[in-house]
């Protein structure tokens, strides 16, 4: 096990005055045990700090880490970050608010004062409807896979592939090839719909949406209903 190695695990800030090639040199398992480390230093400093990942732990039957796929029990579902009650909002208690996040962070919040703090939405009507507008798409996004595909399980993974895939995709193209950066707005359905949350089209933003909307949703939804409308009554 090299110096590099051993002052990686030690604190991987050393890495800052490392030299260019050293991170190159490194093997899979050097990678591993570092990563590793890391993960049971993390684990161990959090564990008692953290309430919320204690009882995550304690649940999974996760008491050390011993191997990198450990720490997959370990990882809060969205749903944890959304779990506080409603009404905090709805009666404008952000000191409640805050104490209840104050459970999923070791920061020390006690000293954020957010009391009398007016719930403010600033909203317009014209940014509501453009929400609305993209929501309504992504409904009928699944309507026509439903129709075009007939089968549920495979309209089930289309619309979330649509929806968490192809962005991805989209987006690492558009960062690495500048013909598809310009050609994006042309060509790609859902990136014109999830800029529609940005709202303030002009008439060029409209016309892309209507394009990309017309070759990916118009088109193949009125395809989907011809054959549901030709399709034997069973």
């Amino acid at each position: 096990m090299s110096d590099f190695v051993e002052a990686l695990k030690a604190d991987p800030l050393n890495f800052v005055d490392a030299h260019y090639d050293d991170a190159f040199k490194l093997t899979n398992t050097e990678i591993a045990d570092i990563q590793l480390t890391g993960l049971r230093k993390r684990f161990t400093g959090l564990h008692n700090a953290l309430p919320a990942l204690a009882r995550l732990a304690a649940d999974q039957g996760v008491a050390e880490i011993n191997a990198i796929d450990d720490v997959a029990p370990l990882l809060f579902p969205h749903t944890v970050y959304k779990s506080y009650p409603l009404s905090f909002l709805e009666r404008g208690q952000f000191d409640r608010l805050t104490k209840w996040l104050g459970g999923l962070t070791t920061v020390d919040l006690s000293a954020v004062d957010l009391k009398g703090v007016d719930t403010t939405w600033d909203l317009s009507f014209t940014s509501i409807l453009y929400i609305v507008g993209a929501d309504l798409i992504g409904m009928m996004i699944g309507f026509m896979l439903g129709v075009l595909l007939r089968n549920s399980p495979g309209a089930i993974v289309a619309y979330f592939s649509y929806w968490f895939v192809i962005p991805t995709l989209t987006a690492l193209l558009a960062a690495n090839q500048d013909w598809f950066e310009k050609a994006q707005p042309w060509v790609d359905f859902s990136f014109n719909q999830n800029r529609m949350y940005d709202g303030s089209f002009d008439l060029t933003d409209w016309t892309q949406l209507f394009v990309t909307g017309t070759v990916w949703l118009l088109l193949p939804l009125a395809f989907g209903l011809w054959r549901v409308m030709r399709a034997e009554v069973k």
